[in-house]
């Protein structure tokens, strides 16, 4: 028990000892407890009816993100011809994946098609000096390699470090085309965004 009014404090420290800050800070009410007992453990969910991978007969494929400060993208390919960096600053781009960087975002060739019902693997290599979640929409995916975060849970966001590549594997059972972005909604609005493809 923690008497009423004792204050805490969340700090963020993901990105090391030397870059943490305070996220919020709350304190124990004085106010009667909302039940007298804990809620029992939550019931177990069905089995998930996602398919696991056959790395075996897998299709293989590459998404590299290239950009930002101190990043080595000198250039990209945007509205059919190669710009410049700082082209792509005066456009307020300033990511890309496999050197290309949607002019409209919602509306883009996409980065990779895949075919229906096949297993694919995905090496997705960070070039730049900064994290970067990476989310796909639509389906749910495995990391292949067990350094990366256990191989058997099913994802749909990696997070990507600095200098960072690592592998993904997923069945390609939702057809349609799937967002594919940083969840750092400033790098998606900026070039981090494409389509995956899946019919």
């Amino acid at each position: 028990d923690v008497a009423p009014g004792t204050p805490a404090r969340v700090i963020d420290d993901a990105y090391g000892p030397d870059r943490a800050f305070e996220v919020m800070t709350w304190e124990v009410s004085e106010e009667a407890p909302l039940r007298d007992t804990p809620l029992g453990p939550p019931e177990a969910l069905p089995h998930n009816p996602v398919a696991d991978p056959d790395l075996a007969n897998a299709e293989t494929h590459k998404l590299t993100f290239d950009g930002g400060a101190m990043g080595g993208m000198a250039e990209a390919m945007m509205e059919g011809r190669m710009l410049s960096m700082q082209e792509l600053v005066e456009a307020g781009r300033f990511w890309s994946i496999n050197g290309t960087v949607p002019t409209r975002l919602h509306e883009t060739e996409p980065l990779l098609k895949l075919a229906k019902g096949k297993t694919h693997r995905i090496t997705l290599e960070n070039r730049t000096r900064w994290p970067h979640p990476i989310h796909l929409h639509g389906h749910s995916f495995q990391f292949t390699d067990p350094r990366a975060g256990n191989i058997a849970t099913f994802r749909d966001t990696a997070l990507l470090m600095p200098d960072e590549t690592t592998e993904i594997a997923l069945v390609a059972d939702n057809p349609g085309k799937w967002m594919l972005h940083c969840h750092i909604l400033e790098h998606q609005a900026s070039g981090m965004m494409g389509v995956v493809e899946v019919a």
